[in-house]
């Protein structure tokens, strides 16, 4: 299944328009204008480098799923080719647990591929792969030599929680203080720094700063999963 974009969203609004638009006698020409164009947004985006890219990355998935490892190697390399967009990593991963094993033969696959094909985005697919996996270790070695440049707020998200995963609870706080939000309204990546941020402070003791991220986080989406985590560390603390 696709997932919602802004993309589908303004096709969406710019088709509904345009139906209401040519319903309206006097706006019949502009309403069909409109529909033309939407059309042509909806073509535009199908054929996209980046909606190809998704594509290939959804048919990894199904093919993980039917448990034909090679073919999903090689829609992974040909998405890769088409687009750098690590959101993408969320076609390949999802629904995943029932699938680990093919996963992780996918992953070391996928570093072989390094020897000829060393990228960061690479590398983040990678490590996506063995976070779910549970994989730590190999989460922090294959980014740990990532430069400063290299290391954007999805693929901090990861080294960082590898960082805590060993118990190096300074570094990672060093690390997503690097990303910390300073908008009002953060967006889900900019949520799990804060988090993690949290779970930092939490795990140093320092309750005080712990419980100021935990209540920053749960203004804006108290559900987020793990949360739940960051409130039982502090109130264990508190007892």
């Amino acid at each position: 299944m696709r997932k919602n974009t802004p993309w589908n969203l303004l096709i969406f609004l710019v088709y509904v328009a345009g139906f209401i638009l040519f319903l309206i006698p006097r706006l019949r020409d502009f309403g069909a204008y409109t529909l033309i164009g939407a059309v042509a947004l909806h073509i535009t985006y199908t054929f996209s480098p980046r909606q190809r890219a998704a594509i290939k990355f959804l048919n990894a998935r199904k093919s993980i799923e039917k448990g034909d490892v090679k073919k999903a190697f090689q829609f992974i390399v040909q998405g890769i080719a088409l687009s750098q967009e690590k959101a993408l990593a969320n076609y390949l991963l999802s629904p995943f647990v029932k699938s680990k094993p093919h996963y992780m033969k996918l992953a070391s696959m996928l570093e072989n591929e390094l020897n000829k094909n060393d990228t960061p985005f690479l590398r983040y697919i990678i490590a996506s792969i063995y976070y779910q996996t549970g994989e730590m270790n190999k989460v922090f070695t294959l980014l740990k030599d990532l430069s400063k440049k290299e290391l954007d707020i999805k693929t901090i998200r990861l080294l960082g929680a590898s960082m805590m995963e060993k118990g190096d609870y300074e570094s990672a706080l060093k690390l997503f203080k690097r990303v910390e939000p300073k908008r009002k309204v953060p967006n889900l990546d900019e949520l799990n720094v804060l988090l993690g941020i949290g779970l930092c402070y939490a795990d140093t003791g320092n309750i005080k700063k712990a419980t100021e991220y935990y209540e920053r986080v749960a203004k804006f989406n108290p559900s987020l999963p793990g949360l739940d985590k960051l409130y039982e560390k502090i109130h264990l603390e508190k007892k």
